[in-house]
């Protein structure tokens, strides 16, 4: 709540729940998220810019990427977030897995993405590192 800038990534939304009394809390309060789970299968996905959000500074100098981790449940975000992407894996299922929003006047960012695998890629890292730079910008 002090307003400074906050970026999490994959299991920001829930992994913490040993340190946080109430993590679904801090989820839904400063990520805006709901996390509820992630569906059944390692599938990839394919990802795609929320339309409008294109020109977002997170994809400067980004080209396309895909990941194969488990799609995270998200179907009830804050109303302020701003969702910048989505996902569709190979059974249907469609989640919003990045978003932005403000809380307590800090930039907040959150993805979903972030399996073991997404760091391999050049694409997701140049991705976190803009995400970075955005969301520490004043």
């Amino acid at each position: 709540d002090a307003g400074k800038p906050v970026v999490g990534i994959r299991t920001a939304s829930h992994g913490i729940q040993n340190w946080v009394p109430d993590v679904k809390a801090f989820d839904r309060e400063v990520l805006g998220g709901s996390y509820d789970g992630h569906y059944k299968d390692n599938e990839a996905a394919e990802l795609s810019k929320a339309p409008g959000q294109e020109g977002h500074p997170v994809f400067k100098d980004v080209g396309p990427f895909a990941t194969d981790g488990k799609l995270y449940k998200n179907e009830k975000l804050a109303a302020d977030v701003t969702v910048l992407m989505n996902a569709k894996n190979v059974s249907g299922q469609s989640q919003p897995v990045v978003w932005v929003r403000k809380h307590a006047g800090g930039k907040v960012f959150y993805t979903s993405l972030g399996v073991q695998s997404d760091f391999a890629k050049p694409e997701f890292r140049k991705f976190l590192v803009n995400a970075v730079a955005w969301t520490a910008a004043k």
